[in-house]
């Protein structure tokens, strides 16, 4: 009788033992899946960040760009009104 006790209790040790295994082994692959995923995230965002800042860069310059564009565009018409204004003083004192 104590001897079946002790092959079940020695049986019971093993299964514990062997579930103790599975649940690390179980436990290992997720924190290995949780380092493979951090380090795609952080690819992702270095690659997202290095993206934004081109975009910010290429929006400046866009924005500069119309700035003297616009600066362009109004001495061209103080230009034109001048010469307009010429125009119309000749004609008057013709």
């Amino acid at each position: 009788m104590e001897f079946e006790y002790i092959s079940a209790l020695k049986e019971q040790h093993g299964k514990l033992k062997q579930h103790a295994a599975d649940l690390e082994t179980a436990l290992s692959q997720r924190e290995s899946t949780l380092v493979q995923l951090n380090a795609a995230n952080q690819a992702a965002t270095r690659k997202h960040d290095q993206t934004d800042e081109e975009q910010r860069l290429k929006l400046r310059q866009l924005e500069e760009d119309l700035t003297n564009q616009t600066a362009v565009c109004d001495s061209l018409q103080q230009q034109v009104q001048c010469e307009y204004s010429g125009q119309t003083l000749q004609l008057y004192s013709v």
